[in-house]
C-alpha cells in the first residue's frame, strides 16, 4: 500500500546556483544500493522545491540528495512526519554542519561480514553463556567448564540467553595461541545489560544480530582490547548511558555497524597501527575520540556526534550524512578523508557577546574578497 507524501526542500548555497534535488526511498550512496527515485527537481537560494511523492506506507524516512554542478552528492535522511518531509541544506536554521562527499572519491566500501543465514546457523550450535564465565577458559579449569565441549575448541561460538541477561563474563586471552577466536552473538530477542565494565581481551568479536540489543548502564562500559572488535548487524543495537572503548586498534580488525549505536562515547585509543570503524547504520554519540594513529571512521550511513576529538588522528571518510555539535574544520585529502585540526564549540560561540556576529561578518568579508579575486594566485 502507498500514500501521498509532500516534500519541501530548500537550500542556502551559492547565489545564482541551481542545485538538483533527488529524493529516494533508501540511501543512494550505499554499495549495491537499489534505492528508488521518488521525486526530483531543481532549487536555488531563492526558491523551494515542493513536490508530492507516492510512498509505501511502511516507509518512515526518505533520503534527500542535493547535487551540485560538479556532481557532488550531499545526502540527508529525513523522517516522514504527518505525511510531510522538510529538508534544508546549508546553515539556515541548522545548528550543525554536514560534510558532503563527491561520488568520485575513493571512500572504501564494505559488505556485511555475515549473512543472516550464517548467523542463524551459528546460533544453533552456540553455547549459552553463564554468569561469570571466562570464555577463554580451558575445560580442565574446574567448575562447569568441563561440562561444555566449547571449552575444548579453538574457535568458540557463544550466545546470550533469550530475554534479559545482566551477569558479567569475560574473555581474558588466547591461551598461548590455543584459541583462535571467541564469538559472542547477541541474538534476536536477547538484551545484554552491561551494568559494570565488561572487558574482552585479544580474540573476541561481539556480534549483535537483527533484533538483538546491548544496553550499557550508567556505570558500565564495553571494553575491547587487542584483537577484539564489534559487529552490529542491520536491526541490531547498542544503546545506553555510557559507551564503547576500543584499545590497541582491534589489531587491525574492522569494526562494523549496520544497525544503531546510540550511547555516550566511542573511544579508540592505545597503541597499534589504527583501525577502520565502518558505519552503514546510525551512530549517535556525545563524544567520538580517536587518538590511535591511523584510525579512520568511514561513514555510509548517519552519524550525529556532539564532540569529535583526537587531534591529527581523527580521520573521517564520509559518504553520506554527518553532523556535529562543534564546527569541525581542517583539510580534506584527495581520497576524501577529513582530518580535523580545530573546532569551534557551538554553545560557547553562541553564548559569547560578539562571537557569532563576528564570525558571520568575517566569513562574509572573506566571500566578498574571494569574489573580487583577492585570493587568486
Amino acid at each position: 500500500m502507498s500514500h501521498k507524501v509532500t516534500a519541501h526542500v530548500s537550500v542556502n548555497g551559492d547565489l545564482g546556483t541551481d542545485y538538483k534535488i533527488q529524493i529516494f526511498d533508501a540511501d543512494p550512496l550505499s554499495p549495491g544500493s537499489t534505492a528508488k527515485l521518488l521525486a526530483e527537481g531543481t532549487v536555488n537560494q531563492s526558491t523551494t522545491l515542493n513536490v508530492v511523492m507516492d510512498c509505501a506506507t511502511a516507509l518512515d524516512k526518505v533520503f534527500v540528495a542535493r547535487i551540485d554542478e560538479h556532481k557532488r552528492y550531499l545526502v540527508q535522511p529525513v523522517a516522514i512526519e504527518n505525511g510531510t518531509v522538510t529538508a534544508h541544506f546549508g546553515d539556515k536554521g541548522t545548528p550543525t554542519r554536514s560534510i558532503s562527499r563527491a561520488v568520485t572519491t575513493s571512500i572504501p566500501v564494505m559488505e556485511a561480514p555475515y549473512t543472516a543465514d550464517f548467523i542463524s546457523a551459528k546460533k544453533a550450535i552456540s553455547t549459552v553463556i553463564q554468569a561469570n564465565w571466562d570464555l577463554s577458559a580451558k575445560s580442565g579449569w574446574g567448575g562447569s567448564y568441563g561440562q561444555f565441549p566449547v571449552f575444548t575448541e579453538s574457535e568458540r561460538w557463544f550466545k546470550i540467553q533469550e530475554g534479559t541477561f545482566k551477569a558479567g563474563f569475560s574473555a581474558t586471552g588466547n591461551r598461548d595461541g590455543e584459541i583462535s577466536a571467541v564469538k559472542v552473538i547477541v541474538p534476536q530477542g536477547s538484551t545484554w545489560v552491561i551494568e559494570n565494565s565488561n572487558q574482552f581481551s585479544n580474540i573476541t568479536e561481539i556480534i549483535v544480530e537483527n533484533g538483538g540489543k546491548i544496553e550499557i548502564a550508567k556505570n558500565g562500559s564495553l571494553i575491547l582490547t587487542r584483537a577484539s572488535y564489534i559487529t552490529v548487524m542491520q536491526g541490531g543495537s547498542i544503546v545506553g548511558d555510557r559507551g564503547i572503548q576500543i584499545t590497541n586498534s582491534s589489531a587491525g580488525r574492522t569494526n562494523y555497524n549496520a544497525g544503531t549505536i546510540d550511547c555516550d562515547f566511542l573511544k579508540i585509543d592505545g597503541s597499534g597501527n589504527g583501525v577502520d570503524f565502518v558505519n552503514y547504520g546510525t551512530l549517535k554519540l556525545n563524544s567520538y575520540n580517536a587518538s590511535t594513529n591511523g584510525t579512520t571512521l568511514i561513514n555510509h550511513g548517519t552519524i550525529e556526534v556532539e564532540n569529535i576529538d583526537g587531534n591529527n588522528n581523527t580521520n573521517i571518510k564520509n559518504g553520506c550524512y554527518l553532523k556535529a555539535g562543534k564546527l569541525q574544520f581542517g583539510f580534506m585529502k584527495t581520497d576524501g578523508t577529513l582530518i580535523v585540526k580545530n573546532t569551534i564549540d557551538r554553545k560557547e560561540l553562541l553564548e559569547s557577546k560578539e562571537g557569532a556576529d563576528y564570525l558571520l561578518a568575517t566569513i562574509q568579508e572573506w566571500r566578498e574578497a574571494y569574489e573580487r579575486g583577492a585570493y587568486d594566485d
